[in-house]
């Protein structure tokens, strides 16, 4: 009998105990390994070339070592894109490379530093000490500042003092962009208060943790921050809202995997955009943010006992980028409902006469431009909501579809394309263009990419779809 593939993310220990725990020991690794690639896929790039690489010149007629005299400056940029390894060998080229590497602010990413012959992502027999060990050796030997440190490859459970250490030497030094990420298990690993003390941050990504109690949170101080995002991290309510609160000029909250109930109350006047994905989410409130231009809900989790989520949208006048409000959910615009008293109603049951009765929500749908609707089978409640969509949507520019996977979620597509049809025949607007796209993703669509949504360059973020079929 072949013998079974080792755990991915489970040591053997844990494994044993789940299995003791009446848990099945392979259904959990198969969790936390989505879990993490959930993570991995979330995280924002780091500067560094990880092209081709390049053999040596032969040297010149002259033997001139040209590369050398370049401007220390341009010098100093060749370094800053290079793998930490590679960057600090730089000093052993010439006299004039000497000090370049310890003058060029740091970048630092310990997926470089893994074993030879060892992928990434690593796995449960991957050895986190002398990754730590690396870790600590360069951030102690490098006078600062720290340009881009990203973290996400050792169980920091067992090197806790080192984590105290690096915060230490990152609140001292200064670092710019920092990704912190707990390699599991356990989950839950309380994270030090110091990092709320590094007020050099601009960008801050957490993955894996436990936040230290509302004292600490008060006590944070972000005045450069500008990206902050949350994943997978347990949290008290408002401890968000703190966090935002002592961020001035942040423009970018992107939070995922909060499953204790997310409630959040955002007053800035400098985000301009907000994700948030696979999530369970009981209250959404934007009270005063000017500046916002984008709020994109995705991949909500359910809870039990029928509760809906409440998304409520006061002073927000730049907010232009919507979704995705999904069944279950209440949206106030101002004085606006829309699936409030009914939101537990069957959805196969919603149809065009539904939302004919519901309102004022015929008043905001007038002025919409696009519209997204993902994960679409053909049935009747979604069929009913297009029809009185089509019919009230008087401005509408774009409307795309996209329906689900048929290897995931069985439904004819035919079928389905010929009742969206059917819906359109009395639209509004006259010069809407029409997508039905087709999903070759996971069950319930696609993870959302926070880098696409947070691109301020693309217009419009439901917009990234792969068209099938235009008409």
């Amino acid at each position: 009998m072949a013998e079974r593939a080792p755990f991915n993310i489970l040591d053997p220990a844990t494994a044993g105990d789940a299995q003791r725990r009446g848990s099945d020991p392979r259904e959990l690794d198969r969790c936390m390994e989505q879990m993490l690639s959930y993570i991995y896929a979330s995280l924002p790039n780091y500067p560094l070339y990880l092209g081709q690489r390049f053999h040596a010149a032969r040297a010149a007629p002259d033997r001139v070592d040209r590369i050398s005299r370049l401007p220390r400056d341009l010098r100093r940029d060749i370094v800053s894109r290079l793998p930490v390894k590679d960057a600090a060998r730089t000093a052993v080229l010439s006299w004039r490379w000497r000090t370049i590497w310890l003058s060029t602010p740091l970048v630092l990413v310990d997926a470089h530093l893994l074993p030879k012959g060892q992928g990434f992502p690593p796995t449960y027999s991957t050895n986190s000490q002398p990754i730590t060990a690396a870790v600590s050796s360069i951030l102690e030997a490098h006078p600062g500042p720290f340009s881009c440190v990203h973290l996400i490859c050792s169980r920091m459970d067992s090197y806790r003092p080192q984590l105290a250490r690096w915060l230490q030497l990152f609140a001292a030094k200064g670092v710019h962009d920092l990704v912190l990420v707990n390699r599991p298990l356990p989950l839950e690993v309380p994270l030090p208060a110091t990092v709320f003390t590094i007020t050099t941050l601009t960008r801050l990504y957490l993955g894996l943790w436990k936040l230290p109690g509302t004292a600490a949170l008060r006590g944070a101080s972000f005045p450069h921050l500008r990206e902050l995002g949350v994943l997978f991290v347990e949290m008290e309510p408002g401890d968000v809202d703190y966090l935002v609160a002592r961020s001035p000029v942040l423009e970018i909250l992107n939070i995922l995997g909060c499953m204790k109930g997310l409630r959040l109350r955002l007053v800035s006047q400098s985000l301009r955009c907000v994700q948030i994905a696979g999530s369970i989410m009981e209250n959404i409130a934007v009270v005063k943010a000017p500046c916002l231009e984008r709020l994109i809900l995705h991949g909500s989790c359910k809870r039990g006992g029928g509760l809906c989520t409440r998304v409520r949208i006061g002073d927000a006048p730049k907010l232009h980028a919507f979704g995705y409000l999904e069944p279950g959910q209440v949206l106030e615009i101002r004085d606006t409902i829309i699936m409030s008293k009914r939101c537990d109603k069957p959805t196969g049951n919603l149809g065009a006469k539904f939302w004919e009765e519901s309102g004022p929500i015929e008043n905001v749908v007038s002025g919409i431009t696009v519209m997204s609707l993902r994960e679409y089978t053909g049935e009747p409640g979604e069929v009913g909501f297009l029809e009185f969509f089509f019919q009230c949507a008087r401005v509408l520019k774009t409307a795309i579809i996209v329906t689900a996977n048929p290897i995931h979620t069985p439904f004819l597509k035919d079928v389905a394309f010929n009742k969206e049809s059917k819906s359109s025949r009395n639209m509004a607007s006259k010069s809407c263009k029409k997508c039905f796209v087709g999903s070759t993703g996971p069950e319930g669509g696609e993870v959302l990419c926070f880098k696409t949504g947070a691109e301020f360059s693309i217009p419009d973020p439901f917009c990234v779809f792969e068209v099938l079929t235009r008409f």
